[in-house]
């Protein structure tokens, strides 16, 4: 993704830029000075797992509070499920017959019809990517961020929480 975009998308010919994918998990590709980060392992990039909520969930990774924890879709899933579960007459409930069959476009649905169960989840998803974005801007030391895959069908209002929380935690504002 990160080569297409600098051939062809947003970031066209930038020297310096992160594409961060965020599905089941999150993962970053990284460009410095024209080059690919690929580093001396898998861990390149592994942006869903940085700590991000001190004595959070467990993480597959086996470290607690990872950002997969709270801000990939599987994530959001997990918490929009329980919520569901407790608030039988909230839009989110009512679009499926089956709970455990909610999924992310059911999310964004609820979202949508403006559910206010889910706009706090959406909004915390944005606090959480906000921060650890701010963490990779402050240690790369680019601005240009490109934020692909599921959960950008949030669309503005999600990426509006993505920036203040990056711009108000990196040094450059």
């Amino acid at each position: 993704i990160l080569l297409a975009e600098n051939l062809f998308g947003t970031y066209k010919n930038s020297s310096d830029m992160v594409v961060i994918r965020i599905g089941n998990g999150i993962g970053a590709a990284i460009m410095c000075n024209g080059q690919l980060l690929h580093g001396n392992g898998s861990g390149v990039g592994e942006i869903g797992h940085v700590v991000v909520v001190d004595g959070g969930e467990r993480c597959s990774c086996g470290n607690d509070g990872c950002l997969e924890t709270v801000a990939s879709s599987r994530a959001l899933i997990q918490q929009a499920k329980q919520l569901a579960r407790s608030h039988p007459g909230s839009a989110l409930h009512q679009l499926t017959t089956d709970i455990d069959a909610i999924t992310l476009e059911t999310i964004v649905e609820a979202f949508r019809l403006g559910d206010p169960l889910v706009t706090p989840l959406v909004t915390q998803v944005g606090y959480h990517l906000g921060s650890a974005i701010a963490h990779l801007i402050s240690v790369v030391g680019t601005p240009r961020i490109l934020l692909c895959g599921g959960l950008t069908e949030f669309g503005k209002p999600l990426m509006d929480v993505v920036r203040f929380e990056a711009r108000r935690r990196c040094l450059t504002g």
